[in-house]
């Protein structure tokens, strides 16, 4: 079974080993000391299998800044294309040789018809993302509802900052794919909920926070203090309609900006 508690005095050097682990260097877990030096902390908390610390994930101060203008990397997609030379000419079809098969003959597609399968396959590619997606999400629905560490944690914070930010967030190598991370996240945000947060920030894989219900800041028109992909930094409202007059950019804790360079 797995257990989600508040960190003790007692547990740095074990959260260290976690960090180190999951991420195979010391940067994350010197930037989580340095945190805990300075008192910047708002809430840490340790997964437990067995007693022993297997996952950690800290929660520290976001600060907006309303006068900054947010920006964003551009997408790729969206670059200018660099224009064809004058007079070359578009080729009107494209021949598709069997996989496999060296013959001189080959079938030859239409631009309307190569359109049409390419449009199939992206199709086909989004339906299996979103069952894949859909997957993982009923697997750690399963996992949080058949473990305990949703209950409130109930010692220590009181009252949390308007914005908070999450990272580091590690779990040792072979525990991941477990839903643990999820577990720490929710468990936080469960928390943070009950002691007046309004919403939570974090940069990181849309894939992972997407399913704890965070989206990209840019529809909020709120960007990191560093220039990221849109996708990239995410929000999750604790308040209904938290940002719903909120723009600029956010600032985090000097050793998450130190960490988000390396």
């Amino acid at each position: 079974m797995i257990s989600i508690r508040r960190e003790k005095t007692t547990d740095p050097a074990a959260i260290r080993r976690v960090l180190d682990g999951a991420f195979g260097r010391s940067l994350e877990s010197a930037a989580v000391d340095g945190l805990r030096r300075r008192a910047a902390v708002v809430l840490s908390l340790v997964a437990l299998r067995a007693e022993t610390i297997i996952g950690h994930v800290m929660f520290s101060e976001a600060r907006l800044d309303a006068q900054a203008a947010p920006a964003w990397l551009e997408d790729e997609s969206a670059k200018p294309k660099a224009a064809a030379p004058t007079g070359a000419a578009r080729p009107v079809t494209r021949p598709i040789r069997p996989a496999g098969r060296n013959e001189p003959d080959t079938q030859w597609l239409s631009l309307e018809e190569e359109f049409a399968r390419e449009q199939r396959e992206r199709e086909m590619a989004e339906v299996a993302e979103a069952a894949a997606a859909a997957a993982r999400a009923a697997a750690r629905k399963s996992l949080l509802e058949s473990t305990t560490r949703l209950r409130t944690i109930t010692a220590g914070v009181t009252t949390a900052p308007k914005w908070v930010a999450i990272g580091p967030i590690g779990v040792l190598p072979n525990q991941q794919h477990h839903g643990i991370g999820t577990m720490l996240v929710e468990s936080g945000l469960d928390h943070l909920a009950r002691v007046s947060c309004e919403a939570v920030f974090a940069l990181g894989t849309p894939g992972f926070f997407g399913l704890m219900g965070f989206v990209p800041t840019r529809r909020f028109g709120i960007a990191w203090e560093l220039p990221v992909g849109a996708e990239k930094f995410q929000v999750r409202e604790l308040k209904p309609q938290a940002l719903a007059e909120v723009k600029g950019v956010i600032r985090l804790e000097p050793e998450l900006r130190t960490l988000t360079k390396a």
